[in-house]
């Protein structure tokens, strides 16, 4: 972690991301100063927000041992290995699917009053939406 960090901030910074109240920007920033960049294709939030979770909790297992904290990191650490799904783009929807040709059959009948949209998944689609 760089100068300026210390463990209260990773501590505070922690309890602000598992209450949810980071929006993407703030989450990057953050990641920025850890020196991490996620991957172009790894545009999840949830996976994003994983990994600032896993570098906070690394720093802070540096400086306190401790159980709980020890306990939530291997946690994290499991919940990102999960083989990712494919989880609809649209904000507030809920539909996740092992399938690609599912997740593009969803958006076509289930928004359509979006004329058009950007496969996150880099997948060549063979028809338009």
């Amino acid at each position: 972690m760089q100068v300026g960090y210390n463990l209260q901030f990773c501590k505070e910074t922690l309890t602000k991301l598992l209450s949810n109240s980071f929006d993407t920007f703030e989450v990057l920033s953050l990641l920025r100063k850890f020196g991490v960049f996620p991957a172009a294709h790894d545009s999840s939030f949830e996976n994003t927000k994983l990994i600032l979770k896993i570098n906070l909790l690394e720093d802070i297992l540096k400086v306190e041992d401790s159980e709980f904290y020890q306990t939530l990191l291997q946690e994290t650490n499991r919940r990102l290995q999960v083989k990712p799904s494919y989880k609809c783009c649209l904000v507030g929807c809920l539909f996740s699917t092992k399938r690609h040709r599912s997740y593009i059959s969803h958006l076509k009948t289930v928004h359509l009053n979006y004329d058009s949209y950007l496969c996150q998944f880099q997948k060549k689609m063979s028809e338009k939406i």
